[in-house]
């Protein structure tokens, strides 16, 4: 049996460090019997996406070692693709990666990479963007706005900036269409899961599977503050979802009205919007190693 050729992005500013001795532990662990490997490390925001793009024809393996955000990079140009996708993960929360259990360890990450066991996953698109985790809007955005700007991306980092914004960011009006209906809806957090987390185990969407063709849209109200402890013991617990400030809409496809610029994020990265968001569901596009 010929050797599957895999491709190792390493991105060296992701997360807290993981990634630092991956050269040699790639090299220490991955089954040479089953795989001829090579790295390239990337320079600059976006340069997984290029990495992917030029090379993607010449493996059959592209791993990803970063967070969700690097995953999402390389993530573009697999989708819809013979190209497998493997993940290390080596970000701060690492929402994809623990939706699927992948070992946090990275010798652990590697070790699944030698069993093989592929799955073919559903991705989303936005407009002409792909995510294959969780994107949002409202509240959700900017976090993520603000995580892009702290130094410590830690959990203790992400709780402190969650709580020093809290109170001062107001809810947003939207407007969105779904199965021909049109809904109005004051929002606070405005989320759309493919996968079930953000990261650090915050299930946003408890409910949601990565293959059933659906992406899960979840609506949370302003709460008040004294609730905050609550609202978050059920988000790390899986039971966000059995809050009264809280709707959750499932579908293939649908249309967020807008005319103003929005802030959103896609797999925690920050973006700017200035038009309708049309969100599309992809079945089966994307393989990926998993545990």
């Amino acid at each position: 049996m010929s050797k599957k050729r895999i491709l190792f992005i390493i991105n060296p500013f992701s997360g807290i460090g993981k990634q630092k001795k991956l050269e040699s532990l790639i090299s220490e662990k991955l089954d040479k019997m089953k795989f001829k490997s090579e790295i390239i490390y990337t320079e600059f925001a976006g340069h997984a996406t290029e990495i992917t793009e030029r090379e993607k024809q010449n493996f059959d393996i592209i791993a990803i070692v970063g967070g969700d955000g690097s995953i999402n990079e390389v993530a573009q140009k697999l989708v819809h693709s013979d190209t497998i996708l493997g993940v290390i993960p080596a970000g701060s929360g690492n929402g994809f990666a623990r939706h699927f259990g992948f070992p946090a360890r990275p010798s652990k990450a590697i070790e699944v990479i030698n069993q093989l066991k592929i799955k073919t996953i559903d991705t989303v698109k936005l407009n002409k963007k792909i995510f294959v985790n969780v994107a949002g809007l409202g509240y959700d955005a900017e976090m993520g706005f603000l995580f892009s700007k702290i130094s410590n991306r830690g959990f203790r980092g992400y709780t402190k900036t969650i709580f020093n914004s809290f109170d001062k960011f107001k809810s947003e009006e939207f407007e969105f269409v779904l199965k021909g209906r049109l809904y109005h809806e004051k929002a606070f957090i405005l989320s759309i899961a493919n996968a079930s987390q953000y990261g650090f185990n915050a299930a946003i969407s408890p409910d949601s599977s990565v293959d059933d063709g659906r992406m899960n849209i979840t609506v949370i109200e302003k709460f008040p503050l004294i609730l905050a402890p609550l609202m978050a013991a059920k988000l790390f617990t899986g039971f966000i979802t059995s809050s009264r400030y809280v709707k959750v809409y499932r579908a293939k496809k649908f249309k967020i009205l807008n005319n103003k610029q929005l802030i959103a994020h896609l797999d925690g990265e920050p973006v700017i919007l200035n038009k309708n968001l049309n969100f599309k569901i992809l079945p089966s596009s994307l393989k990926i190693i998993v545990p």
